[in-house]
């Protein structure tokens, strides 16, 4: 599979999971020097494995990630749900939340399930990055 990103704010870096073809979009944090919990994760290869978190249940973590554990694949909707993990869903979004505007992702239930139905228990994951300016 390949999480191919396509824009970076401040504020998050969007993406499109791809297995053949493009299937869900994601969301993560920007880049910041690959830091735990406050940054995406830097572009290579990796493995990704289905385990059951306390927090999320079944969810895929991303192995051997240089100098980060922890990295998971999980549902959520906005930057502030990612805490430097990947997030699914199937569509970009802004729109109000939290008494604010946000631009996020919206449906992450359904982009997560096809996600899970994809992966089976692991599959490679090769992150890329698509414009400039990124990692």
């Amino acid at each position: 599979m390949i999480l191919k990103r396509i824009w970076e704010t401040d504020t998050a870096t969007y993406g499109v999971m791809i297995d053949d073809v493009p299937f869900a979009v994601t969301l993560e944090l920007p880049w910041r020097n690959n830091r735990q919990d406050i940054s995406c994760i830097p572009a290579g290869n990796y493995y990704c494995r289905k385990i059951t978190s306390p927090k999320f249940g079944q969810v895929f973590q991303v192995i051997n990630v240089p100098g980060r554990e922890n990295i998971l694949i999980h549902k959520g909707n906005i930057d502030e749900d990612t805490k430097g993990c990947v997030i699914t869903g199937e569509m970009f979004e802004r729109f109000f939340y939290k008494d604010k505007w946000w631009n996020g992702i919206l449906r992450s239930g359904k982009g997560f399930k096809d996600l899970m139905e994809r992966g089976g228990d692991g599959f490679r994951l090769d992150v890329i990055n698509a414009m400039g300016g990124i990692v």
